[in-house]
């Protein structure tokens, strides 16, 4: 008993003794051995915050890897606990790589927030942080040959090779009309921001206001911007030029442009996609590009043969293979818009299909949509037609209103070119005229050029690109969403930005970018919270992407593709086999010498064929159904 109670009394070994403890009285030999001689770890196990222990085990095994900033915070908090130790300040200290660019984001985006943040965590100051900004060249308006220089950091950024595909997307967005004064340090003269082209020379100050109302009508309305992507997830973009532009900028102005810039970045990178939104201007000055430029076409044959085959153009551009695509987005909202639109109804074989039936999916509680959806509608609204075409609408309508066959066929195949095709002869049997009873010409073109750039696309990857390994296709970043997004933080700064504003909202804009597309990849995607999940990378598998057909499953997927649109057709009421040979529509192809004028005149001589077909009673024979469901939407075509 005496022996127990002194083995009670005996007072436990501190850490600095327990070095000594014999190895037999030790459970573990080798943990024990390791734990006496880093102290440390005992207190750990020790602690009363038994997180710590949870936090090591996590750090070790990796799970901080994509967030470095945090790494290195705890990195940056060690190395000054231990100079504070040893008596050392703060002077000359160097951050790690990522903690410091972050800390430089921080203070371009939100000032009043980093200085909060140096106050708890450690980190340059603001006149360290400017200091290094200016020494970087200011971001020059217009295009010029300094653009090739940027264009290279960028790539040489994130080790991207020359030779490696680039998209590239333009758009316009509105500007303050003012002009404001800036002084160049480089030139040693005053500048005068906000005309149509090169900033204007303040030549003599004293007739500085006889100058400003001289070029009045110089004013620019809209700002140009030529967005450059790295195709790969996570890569922020690069802003690489803008430009001020007037409010009748045309196509041939627009074609000049981008001349201009490509001649500067096709001889030492690989543009391989020029993206825009469906504005008229726009598809005219790329047409006009692709006129002034050889071309590079790929044929698919007509499945079943007797037809001309379906040919894919593409822009050689010294020796360079590119080609126009329009946004998806701007294309998802054009579509959206003609179903909802009263100029037209939709006639698809036995079903009509009308902005009523989708205005009952957003009055139901239970439906995929919002009331804004088809109440005061903002007609650009991103959001609004993503949810109309999506996977859980498409669900909803075909679960819930299983009559809406029309409208379901809508939702789920179009975009497709042989359904278009096959929509146009029918309404040329039935007699209905495609002006009134069709998308609009400014949708069919639109998507007409989304097929071809995205056919073209595959074929540049897989025949153009001169690369020892294949290089994967992600054709959710070849579009102009990024030049949206820049406006929207533009706006988001300033309401109405002028000339100068811009210039000087670049360096935050890329700061802002970079954070996006850092918390982008060290966080999931969540397709319920933010849009930006539609476009993360997450999960996707570059291997598989990087898998390309060949000619002959092509035409095996073209057949599969006539099938499929036929097999719907028939469902619709209408039997595509049996239509007359000389009423099929020809193939696909970009032609260049289409223009407005011609657009236009292609839809008054619809009007007059409407009224030539409306005299032969052989031709005015549809199905009695379609007419009397045509009867029965006519209240509502009426109420539009």
């Amino acid at each position: 008993m005496s022996k127990f109670k002194n083995v009670l009394n005996r007072k436990e070994h501190t850490l600095k003794n327990k070095l000594f403890t014999p190895d037999k009285y030790l459970v573990n030999l080798e943990i024990s051995k390791v734990m006496a001689k880093n102290p440390a770890l005992q207190g750990i196990l020790e602690s009363d915050k038994p997180f710590l222990a949870t936090f090591i085990g996590q750090l070790l095994a990796g799970k901080f890897d994509k967030t470095p900033v945090f790494t290195e915070l705890l990195q940056v908090m060690a190395d000054v606990t231990n100079r504070e130790d040893h008596g050392v300040g703060l002077q000359n200290m160097q951050y790690p790589t990522s903690y410091d660019q972050w800390a430089q984001t921080m203070q371009i985006i939100a000032p009043r927030a980093y200085c909060q943040f140096k106050h708890v965590f450690p980190s340059c100051s603001k006149r360290s942080h400017r200091g290094r900004r200016s020494t970087a060249p200011k971001f020059q308006q217009g295009i010029h040959i300094c653009i090739d220089k940027r264009l290279s950091k960028y790539c040489s950024n994130y080790n991207y090779p020359p030779d490696a595909p680039l998209a590239q997307g333009v758009d316009d967005t509105k500007l303050h009309r003012a002009f404001r004064l800036s002084y160049v340090a480089e030139k040693g003269k005053w500048f005068i921001y906000g005309s149509i082209g090169q900033p204007l020379e303040v030549a003599n100050p004293e007739a500085l206001q006889d100058q400003l109302d001289a070029a009045e009508s110089l004013k620019a309305d809209k700002v140009r911007l030529w967005i450059i992507q790295i195709p790969l997830p996570y890569v922020p973009p690069l802003v690489l030029a803008v430009e001020p532009v007037g409010a009748k900028t045309n196509a041939v102005q627009l074609a000049s442009f981008e001349t201009k810039l490509l001649s500067y970045i096709i001889p030492k990178f690989t543009i391989i996609s020029i993206a825009s939104d469906g504005a008229a201007p726009e598809r005219d000055a790329h047409r006009l590009l692709a006129t002034n430029n050889p071309s590079v076409q790929y044929r698919i044959p007509y499945p079943g043969g007797g037809k001309p085959p379906l040919i894919f153009s593409m822009i050689n551009l010294d020796s360079a293979v590119l080609t126009i695509i329009q946004d998806p987005s701007h294309c998802l909202k054009t579509l959206h818009n003609n179903l909802f639109s009263g100029a037209w109804l939709l006639i698809l074989g036995q079903h009509p299909i009308y902005y009523e039936q989708v205005q009952n999916i957003a009055f139901d509680e239970v439906g995929p949509l919002y009331r804004c959806d088809v109440e005061k509608l903002d007609c650009q609204d991103d959001r609004a037609a993503s949810r109309l075409f999506s996977a859980a609408a498409l669900k909803y309508l075909v679960e819930s209103y299983p009559d809406n066959l029309g409208l379901a066929i809508y939702l789920f195949v179009f975009g497709d070119m042989f359904f278009k095709d096959i929509w146009k002869t029918f309404l040329q049997e039935a007699g209905y005229p495609k002006a009134r009873y069709y998308i609009s010409q400014e949708a069919d073109d639109i998507s007409d050029i989304l097929i071809n750039g995205y056919i073209s696309l595959v074929i540049i990857h897989q025949d153009h690109l001169e690369r020892p390994h294949a290089f994967p296709l992600l054709p959710w970043l070849h579009g102009t969403s990024l030049n949206e997004h820049v406006f929207g933080v533009w706006c988001s700064i300033l309401k109405d930005p002028t000339m100068l504003d811009v210039l000087h909202l670049i360096p935050k804009t890329n700061a802002m970018l970079q954070s996006a597309c850092q918390v982008r990849y060290s966080s999931k995607a969540d397709f319920k919270k933010t849009a930006s999940g539609y476009f993360s990378g997450e999960g996707a598998n570059l291997h598989v992407l990087a898998e390309y057909p060949s000619d002959s499953e092509i035409a095996n997927a073209a057949n599969t593709a006539l099938e499929e649109a036929m097999t719907l057709w028939d469902l619709l009421g209408y039997d595509p086999s049996i239509s007359s040979p000389s009423l099929l529509p020809p193939q696909l192809t970009i032609d260049s010498s289409v223009t407005e004028d011609t657009l236009d005149q292609e839809t008054h001589d619809n009007n007059n064929d409407t009224e030539s077909i409306s005299d032969t009673d052989e031709l005015l024979s549809p199905n009695a159904d379609l007419q009397a469901a045509l009867d029965e939407s006519q209240h509502v075509e009426g109420s539009w």
